[in-house]
């Protein structure tokens, strides 16, 4: 599956059930998750015995639960809309982030951590907050350039959503509250899941803001997360 990793398929909306949702679907659309992606890990390496296929239909992987969507927003697609409106957006989003996290960080950190997710890791607080202020002082040289490398940085047209444990990430536009994120040992990106009784439906990958450095590794062993298998059908 990690061939698929940079591509965001709405896998768990579609309608034909003859496939499972872990199948690679070439005939479907497919939407380009980004380009020059970062060297992610965040499954660790590879484990013994950690997948298995039952019934050529149910797909066992072996990985580590990390949260629950709690909610989230439209995609960030800026089509048809101006300048100010993408910056009233944005400013919602963030006081939105600052509710959802207000007791897990400082404001600094906070903000930090919401440029973060909507650039996919690649721009940081400093680039954000130019670009939140543009419409209100003129800006010129290396501030210009930071509003705009935010501004082109930004995954627009993808599900943006907030999890338990102060989380917060970009996944498909299909992506639920009650969807579960998880990392899959020896995979680049964490996946989103959907359960389904004992069973999950794959929905797809996802930038999950915490994790993309391996620290979700990190907290399994030193006993704060649990291994678990899970069967996508």
């Amino acid at each position: 599956m990690s061939d698929i990793f940079y591509f965001f398929p709405d896998a768990a909306l579609d309608p034909n059930e003859a496939f499972p949702s872990w199948v690679t679907r070439w005939d479907l659309e497919i939407y380009p998750f980004t380009k020059d992606l970062p060297n992610w890990f965040v499954g660790g390496a590879p484990v013994e015995n950690g997948a298995e296929i039952t019934d050529n239909r149910i797909l066992s992987l072996k990985g580590i639960k990390i949260c629950v969507v709690k909610s989230t927003t439209l995609g960030l697609c800026t089509q048809e809309k101006t300048l100010v409106q993408d910056v009233a957006i944005i400013s919602s989003l963030l006081d939105f982030f600052h509710q959802h996290c207000s007791s897990s960080g400082t404001k600094g950190a906070i903000q930090e951590a919401f440029a973060r997710t909507l650039t996919l890791g690649r721009v940081g607080v400093v680039d954000l907050l130019e670009f939140l202020s543009i419409e209100r002082r003129h800006l010129e040289g290396d501030n210009i350039e930071r509003a705009r490398n935010f501004y082109l940085n930004i995954c627009f047209s993808k599900g943006l959503f907030f999890a338990d444990d102060y989380y917060m990430g970009v996944g498909p536009k299909a992506v639920e509250p009650g969807d579960v994120v998880c990392i899959i040992y020896g995979h680049e990106m964490p996946y989103v899941l959907r359960q389904t009784g004992a069973q999950y439906k794959y929905v797809g990958a996802c930038y999950l803001t915490g994790v993309m450095n391996g620290e979700a590794i990190e907290k399994f062993k030193a006993g704060k997360l649990t291994e678990e298998w899970f069967q996508l059908q």
